[in-house]
């Protein structure tokens, strides 16, 4: 959310869920349309749904490691495809 503001996104955005055309928030997309969420507590979401996104207790289900990760390509890789943190980019993703 901070990076969509600061890039001046968030109004686009907001103008694009209020025309009614059909949207489909995934995973970070999804939370970023509620108030906050617990992943980043800090931080606050576009608010157009009003509850955070709060993590499941682990003690009681199972929950897989999703989040934050960060990901490098061996140097010994030829692979055209591989352009992670090539481009001065950060080496974390979200999966």
């Amino acid at each position: 959310m901070d990076r969509l503001r600061e890039k001046g996104y968030d109004a686009p955005l907001r103008a694009y869920l209020a025309s009614n055309r059909p949207f489909m928030g995934i995973c970070v997309g999804l939370q970023c349309l509620f108030t906050g969420s617990d992943e980043s507590p800090n931080v606050a979401g576009l608010g157009l749904i009003p509850s955070r996104v709060e993590a499941f207790s682990s003690s009681s289900k199972a929950v897989p490691h999703m989040g934050w990760n960060a990901a490098s390509v061996a140097s010994s890789s030829s692979s055209p495809h591989a352009r992670i943190n090539h481009d001065g980019l950060s080496a974390r993703y979200y999966f």
